[in-house]
């Protein structure tokens, strides 16, 4: 599933994996609005604008008992909502301050990737080239709950160009659970999906708060 863009991998020792959706691009309210679509193709529970405090509150596990999405009918709601993400009219926004940030890293030397649920097709065509260059490797489509299967195959393909550390940046529980499992480092930020509470209960073994303290925390954390 990871492919790599045109630009190769330096000699560095770290990894640096993103999560996209909610680390990285502000879709939560783009989401919201896709899930409330499903009820039209499948028996689910629509999301008022009071519960989506609650929602990030929630598990993945959770959030699928809350909504009444059973797990033979996941494959189907996913593709639902990969189509509806995938909207030409549909903006995605970086948060404010992600792409400094993100080429604040890059200058340091970190090596940056993403591995993302969201279609790599989605990816690319939502963000400027000058962006995503600063990615040696993108990697969509990856099952919700298969993470970290994903991660161990991207460490494998790092270590051999001689990274030595790897670390997963994700803003949901199944990213931490992810990391982890897979043995890497696990960061979870508190701006996307699930709120400061419910990241904060799996010890990632970094938490970052702001979108602006992103790069000094990873700069000053893993180096």
């Amino acid at each position: 599933m990871m492919e790599e863009n045109l630009i190769q991998p330096k000699q560095h020792q770290t990894l640096l994996v993103f999560d996209f959706d909610g680390t990285l691009c502000d879709s939560l309210p783009q989401l919201i609005s896709a899930i409330n679509e499903l009820p039209r193709f499948f028996n689910v529970k629509r999301v008022t604008p009071s519960e989506v405090e609650y929602i990030r509150s929630l598990s993945s596990r959770k959030i699928m008992k809350f909504l009444n999405i059973r797990w033979y009918k996941l494959p189907f709601v996913i593709r639902r909502l990969k189509k509806s993400m995938r909207q030409p009219s549909l903006k995605l926004s970086l948060f404010d301050g992600v792409s400094g940030g993100i080429h604040q890293l890059k200058k340091q030397g970190f090596e940056l990737a993403i591995l993302s649920s969201n279609s790599k097709e989605t990816i690319l065509s939502k963000k400027s080239p000058e962006f995503l260059q600063c990615f040696s490797s993108i990697a969509g489509d990856c099952s919700p709950f298969k993470k970290s299967k994903e991660l161990d195959k991207i460490r494998e393909h790092y270590l051999a160009k001689g990274l030595k550390t790897f670390v997963y940046i994700g803003d949901e529980t199944r990213d931490i659970k992810a990391a982890k499992k897979s043995g890497f480092k696990s960061v979870g930020v508190t701006w996307g999906y699930n709120n400061h509470e419910t990241i904060l209960s799996l010890s990632p073994d970094l938490v970052i708060q702001s979108v602006d303290s992103l790069a000094p925390s990873i700069k000053r954390f893993f180096t």
